[in-house]
Parts: structure tokens; C-alpha cells; sequence
């Protein structure tokens, strides 16, 4: 299933650029497949270092416009450390939201079907239909607060 999902947000990048009249890069599907394929969220400097080790010659000014052209097009969504970044996720995962730590930034990504009934309650009760939603909580994760 999970091989059907890639193949569909592959199309779904080819068919961005056909309708932006760009060119068909291996190198921009090639990195978007690498973020597809990660397990978890990644500064474009990772993606990079993923990227490297089977010996791609992407430079990382590639990934980082291709991450933005990505993110335009609602195919990967970031999340910002202000400062420190972006990391980024293909959008090819259930809807879930985020427990992020100040300190060491790991994330933590959550499903809590009762917050997502609350969500579809304030929708309604404002008559809102959501077009993207998410929570993202920030605090101290286990181990730094041992530290």
C-alpha cells in the first residue's frame, strides 16, 4: 500500500510540473522520493547526507529550492525552529500532529482520535471546512529534562 502511496505523490509532482511548464528533473524527483522514503522529519542538511551516501551529485542548493517548490506545491510540510530551521515531511502520512522539544528538537509525532473530534466540533460550530490543520505542542522531552 505504502508503495502505491509513493507512486501516486510521484505523479502528483509530475503532474506540478507540467502544470508550472517546468522542466522534468531526476534530480527534484529523486530527492523528493529520498523524503518520501524517510522515516522521520528532516533538515534539508540531512536529506542531503541521505542523499550523498549513494553518491547523487545534488548539491544542497538543489535540495533546498526543491524543498521550497515542494512545499509550494503542498506535496511536504515543514516545520519551523525559527533559528534553526526547517525540517521538513512528505505528505504522504495519516493526518497527526506533533510534540516538539525546545532543547534537543526531537518530534514526536501523536494520533489522538479525541482531539481530533474536538477539531471537527470547533469546524462545526464556526462552520468551517479545514483546509489543512495540526497541532504542534512544544516542551521538554524525557531526556533533557534529565540533563
Amino acid at each position: 500500500m505504502q508503495e502505491n502511496n509513493n507512486n501516486y505523490l510521484i505523479s502528483k509532482l509530475k503532474q506540478s510540473i507540467t502544470k508550472n511548464n517546468m522542466k522534468h528533473s531526476k534530480q527534484r524527483e529523486y530527492i523528493f522520493e529520498t523524503l518520501i522514503d524517510m522515516e522521520h522529519h528532516s533538515t534539508p542538511e540531512e536529506l542531503y547526507d541521505k542523499i550523498k551516501i549513494k553518491n547523487k551529485a545534488i548539491g544542497i542548493s538543489t535540495i533546498y529550492r526543491t524543498l521550497s517548490y515542494l512545499e509550494k506545491e503542498n506535496l511536504i510540510k515543514s516545520i519551523s525552529f525559527g533559528a534553526l530551521g526547517k525540517k521538513y515531511e512528505a505528505v504522504n502520512q495519516k493526518q497527526h500532529d506533533h510534540i516538539i522539544c525546545n532543547s534537543c528538537g526531537e518530534i514526536v509525532e501523536f494520533i489522538d482520535e479525541s482531539i481530533n473530534s474536538i477539531k471537527e466540533k470547533i469546524l462545526k460550530t464556526h462552520n468551517f471546512r479545514a483546509t489543512k490543520h495540526g497541532i504542534e505542542l512544544y516542551g521538554t522531552c524525557e531526556v533533557c529534562q534529565t540533563k
